[in-house]
């Protein structure tokens, strides 16, 4: 499996730029980003390549800014609040899950080109509990 790494600051940030409201308060903090955490942040994203910073003007790697563009239109999601907290944003090209890392900060992203496949994934590793949650429209 895939899975790209990301604090919960780095995918704050990358939300907002693309103007995306989509992440899930079970698992995201409320607080917004200020000027510092912006800074350390867009150092972080450039550090890892998901981004790059031109004339004050952000680009994405197309590839996260795929995967980030699922979390704004899914069909549905699957809210998972017990001890590992996850949201599984099922859309029907491809399906993204973030989950927190054991023990850890760090939320992971893994795209599943399908709701079975993340569905199989979500059992095989002991998660078996969900909220399923339709989206409006």
């Amino acid at each position: 499996m895939i899975s790209y790494r990301f604090t919960e600051n780095e995918l704050k940030y990358l939300c907002a730029v693309k103007h995306i409201k989509a992440l899930c308060q079970h698992q995201f903090h409320n607080s917004p980003l200020d000027e510092s955490s912006i800074k350390t942040t867009v150092k972080s994203l450039e550090g890892k390549s998901f981004i790059e910073v031109r004339d004050d003007k952000v680009i994405i790697n197309k590839g996260i800014s795929m995967l980030i563009d699922v979390l704004s239109s899914p069909r549905c999601l699957y809210i998972g609040d017990g001890e590992r907290k996850f949201t599984a944003y099922i859309a029907d090209n491809c399906s993204v899950l973030l989950i927190n890392e054991k023990s850890s900060s760090v939320i992971l992203l893994c795209p599943f080109p399908n709701e079975n496949e993340l569905e199989h994934w979500l059992r095989a590793n002991g998660l078996f509990e969900w909220r399923i949650i339709l989206s409006e429209g």
